[in-house]
């Protein structure tokens, strides 16, 4: 759970929406304060990480997630502790805390809730989790087009947690090309990772190639050894104890009832 406090009232109306859905009374473990307004922009010396989004530096201790934009530039500091943040912004679009900040964030604090994020679609059909894995362009956002009336967790990013003796995943509001969500969740009955072809089949992965297709699709920063280890940790007991497989998918509704068929 993350309190987020924000200092610009349309702004704060308008995130106060964007996650109506996911509102929790439960206490927070993370704090994100938000300002408007000017900051330092770090130094070359401090950046350790570039992206096309981003950029990762460390300063006095404290992690630095800038995001350079033409006009409305933004720092985010997170502490040592992965705890707290507090986000200088002139981003008036709010754009970065609907989507962008609180995505790099939860990958950092997940791990230490047995938790991860992944590229990926969730879907629950008869009660079931199906986790689809697939980088950008693999038919994630497809297959949740196709899903029909079954519950769309999300059509891109999905939070996979180990809770007590199993593996559940989580809808969340950051999505792809469908802007439909939800907040339910489920237990996983099988995770497939994604390849598109004329015809519908399925093949069983083995743990090794299970491991290395959910690390490439896994929001992933090791920016310390404990969240490195716990990370591995939790892809090596999900491709022991889960099944995985290939999944070739013609794009057409023919998907669900071979999947229906194959439960």
């Amino acid at each position: 759970c993350m309190s987020m406090a924000i200092d610009h009232p349309s702004i704060l109306e308008r995130t106060r929406l964007h996650y109506k859905n996911f509102i929790s009374d439960d206490k927070p473990s993370f704090f994100l304060k938000v300002k408007y307004g000017n900051f330092r922009t770090p130094d070359s010396k401090d950046l350790i990480l570039k992206t096309r989004s981003w950029d990762l530096g460390v300063r006095d201790g404290s992690f630095l997630f800038y995001f350079p934009r033409k006009h409305h530039s933004s720092l985010a500091i997170l502490d040592s502790n992965l705890n707290r943040a507090v986000v200088y912004t002139k981003d008036s679009d709010s754009l970065l805390l609907l989507y962008l900040l609180p995505e790099i964030l939860f990958s950092l604090i997940l791990p230490e809730n047995n938790a991860l994020m992944l590229h990926a679609c969730g879907v629950i059909s008869n009660k079931k989790g199906y986790l689809f894995v697939a980088s950008d362009g693999g038919g994630k956002s497809t297959i949740a087009k196709l899903a029909g009336g079954r519950i769309l967790l999300n059509d891109d990013r999905i939070i996979i947690r180990r809770k007590d003796s199993c593996f559940r995943i989580y809808g969340n509001p950051w999505h792809g090309e469908i802007p439909m969500t939800s907040n339910d969740s489920a237990g996983i009955d099988k995770i497939f990772f994604l390849e598109k072809s004329r015809k519908n089949y399925v093949l069983p992965l083995k743990r090794r190639e299970s491991m290395v297709n959910l690390i490439s699709n896994c929001f992933y920063l090791p920016i310390s050894k404990d969240i490195k280890r716990k990370t591995l940790e939790l892809f090596f007991h999900i491709s022991e104890e889960l099944g995985c497989y290939r999944l070739g998918f013609k794009p057409d509704s023919s998907i669900w009832r071979f999947l229906d068929e194959l439960a």
